[in-house]
């Protein structure tokens, strides 16, 4: 009678955590280990709008306290006392020979030693960056620019369709800008096509990413993947997908065919099949990724995290 107890008792309890797994699998797939930062200890509040991983391996971090360097020892900050124009530093990029960023009062360059102004782009709002064979690809609230390698205008571009570039990419064929406007496409420096509603989901298009084969763009109300050989869309949001924790898209990072996806809820991400939600939930707003070997840099309104996966 007792082992019948015995064997009944295993028996159901073995059934209700099979089942429990079934019906509640696990909401996140986290990472290894996660690791914050806090760049301005007087404010742990930081926003941190632009993260890059430059080729000596330092992080780089525009925020609304300056740009930031860490070396994996410690943070030097650089703010208006340093020679920038604006605490407000929105992008980032790598060039040649130093580092240029984008406040919202102009571009600086950082030569290794000193920032310098770059005084042909003017007091304009500098949102995007993207330098490429000696030419830094500037969006700006006042339209999209092609600079040289030393800081002068080559081109100029407006409405395409917007004046206000957010996000810049490109698959070495094309560029691909994302404006409050809807979604521009460049083939050899000139525009070719934009895409709007109902291609995408929305016309405010805050980040862009591509891996050659298929151009994302995350908007203000979902995400869109276009083919780009055969230029067709699929869309995704919430109401569709579960697992994509926001449908304001604010950044977009791809690695090894997996694509990262920050929203104004959390991080997702997806492998070409399946999405799963990132942990951990201390990510709630997401701003800018970065992707270093095996290592994720998370920009958030609440400072920076490192995942390592």
């Amino acid at each position: 009678m007792k082992i019948k107890f015995l064997f009944r008792f295993f028996t159901t309890v073995f059934l209700l955590l099979f089942c429990s797994c079934i019906l509640s699998p696990l909401e996140y797939q986290d990472e290894k280990n996660w690791t914050s930062y806090w760049i301005n200890n007087d404010n742990p509040s930081s926003n941190v709008f632009n993260v890059i991983v430059t080729s000596d391996n330092k992080l780089w971090a525009g925020t609304d306290n300056g740009v930031n360097v860490f070396d994996y020892n410690e943070w030097t900050s650089y703010t208006t006392k340093n020679g920038l124009g604006s605490n407000n530093i929105y992008s980032l990029a790598q060039g040649d020979t130093g580092i240029w960023a984008g406040s919202s009062r102009g571009l600086y360059f950082f030569d290794s030693t000193s920032w310098k102004r770059v005084d042909s782009i003017g007091d304009v709002l500098v949102e995007s960056l993207y330098y490429q064979n000696g030419n830094l690809w500037l969006g700006s609230n006042n339209g999209l620019f092609r600079l040289d390698s030393q800081g002068n205008i080559v081109g100029t571009f407006n409405n395409i369709p917007g004046n206000q570039i957010s996000s810049i990419a490109s698959d070495q064929q094309n560029m691909w800008v994302g404006t409050e406007s809807g979604l521009g496409k460049l083939y050899n420096g000139s525009p070719v096509k934009t895409y709007t509603t109902p291609d995408i989901t929305n016309n405010i298009v805050k980040s862009v990413a591509t891996d050659g084969k298929f151009l994302w763009a995350g908007t203000a109300n979902g995400l869109n993947r276009l083919d780009i050989a055969k230029d067709t869309w699929v869309k995704y949001t919430t109401s569709k997908t579960s697992e994509l924790q926001g449908n304001d898209i604010l950044a977009l990072v791809l690695s090894n065919n997996i694509l990262y996806v920050g929203t104004s809820q959390g991080l997702s991400k997806f492998d070409g099949e399946t999405w799963s939600k990132v942990a951990p939930e201390e990510i709630s707003h997401v701003l800018s990724l970065a992707i270093q070997g095996n290592t994720l840099w998370v920009g958030t309104k609440n400072g920076i995290l490192k995942g390592t996966f």
